[in-house]
């Protein structure tokens, strides 16, 4: 009897312990992620590193270029539009994902404004390493909750 008495008294517990919600809450630090994201632009357009940029990517970004092939497409941008002036300007996040874009643009050699995205992966605890990397010359699809950062950061060579 005493046994049986005993399972109707947790019943209630392991009713409300199973249904209660599970919250996943990811923090990110936009500040911590331009950094990331304007350490690996520098590098590469201003030192014209562009391999030493490669190397500080997350391994995402390895799997899908090679570093000749990214260091070739550098080139290639350095070559063809010559972005000067880089200015980041605001960042996006993806709820409870682990990635928090960058955004920005450059004036050109030629006078045309470039824009670009950075995406990196990680969070606020984890540090964050470049995963993805788009120029071009309309203004990239932010997704997210876009922020606009309250003083542009402007990359200096």
């Amino acid at each position: 009897m005493k046994r049986r008495s005993l399972i109707w008294l947790l019943l209630p517990v392991l009713w409300l312990a199973a249904c209660s919600p599970i919250v996943n809450v990811t923090v990110h630090d936009e500040d911590a992620a331009a950094l990331i994201a304007s350490n690996f632009l520098h590098t590469a357009f201003y030192q014209h590193k562009p391999g030493d940029a490669y190397d500080i990517t997350h391994p995402l970004f390895k799997t899908g270029v090679s570093r000749a092939d990214f260091a070739a497409a550098i080139q290639k941008v350095q070559s063809s539009n010559s972005p000067t002036n880089l200015v980041i300007t605001d960042f996006s996040t993806w709820g409870t994902q682990e990635t928090l874009g960058i955004y920005g643009n450059s004036q050109t050699s030629a006078g045309v404004v470039l824009h670009f995205r950075c995406l990196l992966t990680g969070t606020k605890t984890k540090g964050y390493a470049v995963t993805r990397l788009d120029f071009n010359t309309t203004l990239p699809k932010k997704t997210g909750m876009n922020v606009p950062f309250k003083i542009p950061i402007r990359l200096s060579q």
